[in-house]
Parts: structure tokens; sequence; C-alpha cells
């Protein structure tokens, strides 16, 4: 208490104590945010159990999380009981078509959304979800992740448009030795992330792009064919192993 309380800083000549909460980057901070995390995890899933909402599978990276379940029908609301408080489902007919002419990951969204800023009054979510994007899959982190028709999740390999456009220079001090296991690497984190059963092409189009960013980085058409060649075969023993 007397750390989170007590946050003093220097700005624009002057000493002043952070007005609450403690400083951004510190470890106490770090520590009490995961720890708040895995405490609004457990809540958030416990009402949804509460609910008899099954959810297929859940993780949590930082302050960002996902949900794989079934659609929410159309209509379906959170509702609180005036007088014990407890909070139930109910299906309003009066919503449902309205909720009809929403996606299905949307209103399902909505709903989590509802769900989630229900938990503790500090944390309020913003949800994404594949339909919201304009190709059809949810970013999440170096993902790209969607629905198939076969009701199944994939993903795909995604980077932001504001990420660098370039690797470590061809021309760069560092070692040619250190140069050509970071291009591997990298050449691997690109195929691991997809999904293994989705089409060549998918594949291709992910190390085309890989060896676009290697040209533009200035590394010659034989450094850029070994790399790729040497991703595919070690992706290809794991996929072995």
């Amino acid at each position: 208490k007397l750390a989170m309380s007590n946050h003093y800083y220097t700005y624009n000549g002057e000493i002043r104590r952070q007005s609450k909460g403690g400083a951004t980057g510190n470890s106490l901070t770090m520590e009490l945010s995961r720890l708040f995390g895995s405490w609004w995890d457990s809540q958030y899933l416990g009402k949804l159990e509460s609910l008899e909402i099954k959810v297929m599978k859940y993780w949590r990276y930082v302050d960002d999380n996902g949900n794989v379940l079934k659609a929410i029908d159309p209509g379906v609301r959170l509702v609180e009981d005036e007088e014990t408080g407890a909070q139930r489902l109910e299906v309003k007919p009066e919503l449902m078509e309205a909720d009809q002419q929403k996606t299905e990951d949307e209103r399902t969204a909505n709903f989590l959304s509802e769900v989630a800023n229900s938990i503790h009054p500090s944390i309020s979510v913003k949800a994404d979800f594949p339909s919201k994007n304009p190709d059809k899959r949810m970013p999440l982190l170096d993902l790209g992740i969607w629905v198939s028709e076969e009701q199944k999740v994939k993903f795909g390999f995604y980077a932001k448009d504001v990420s660098s456009k370039f690797f470590v220079p061809y021309k760069s001090a560092h070692s040619q030795s250190m140069k050509r296991s970071m291009l591997v690497n990298e050449g691997m984190r690109r195929l691991l992330n997809i999904s293994p059963d989705l089409p060549w092409e998918s594949f291709v189009k992910v190390m085309d792009e890989f060896a676009v960013k290697m040209r533009r980085s200035g590394y010659p058409a034989s450094w850029r064919a070994d790399t790729v060649k040497t991703s595919l075969q070690k992706y290809e023993d794991m996929l072995r192993e």
C-alpha cells in the first residue's frame, strides 16, 4: 500500500505524486496486475459457467484474452434479479430481430463484453471478432484467427501495418551466422503461425512476403532462396516429429 500510494515523479521541473495507482513498468505494479488478471479470469469464467455457457478455449496474454465458444442465440441478454442481485440469461423477443441482423461472432462478442464489464468497475473491455475486420480474420498478436465453414478455428500469420518493413540489413555488422539464424527463425515463426491443414497457397503467400521483406533489407537472391528452403525443411521435420 505504501508503494502504490506514494509514486513520485518529476514533470516540468516539479516533483509530483501520482494521484492513484503504481508506476508504469514498476515490478510491483506488474506483479499486482498479473495477480489481478488471474483473479479477473476466474471471476469471468466462473460467471459464464454459472450461466451454463461452455467456453471451449480461453487464453490470456497480458491484457488480451481470447474466447472460443458456440454462438449466443439472438435475443439472449444478461439480466439481474432486482431482489437478489443474481444474474441470469433471458431471451428478449423484442431484440431477436435486431440480433439476427448481426453476424454470430458480433452477437457473441457483444454478449461476452457485457459479462466481462460486469466483473469489476476498473476493467472495461473492447471486443474484436473475425467479421469486424476486412479480411474476416481477428488479429491476436501475430495471428489472424477465424472460424472455417467446417466450424473449426483456423489461424494464419499476421503482422500489423505499422510493423517494420525491414529485417536486420544485409550490410549490417552482425556476423553472417547470426543473420542466417535470425532469418531462419523468423521464417519458422511465420510457418508455425499457419494452420497446418490450410492449402499450400496460404504458406506460399506468407513466404513470398517474407522473401520480399528480405529483398527490401538488401539480401541477395541466394540468401533468400536458402533461407526459405531451410525454414521449410525445419518446419517439415518438426511436423514429422
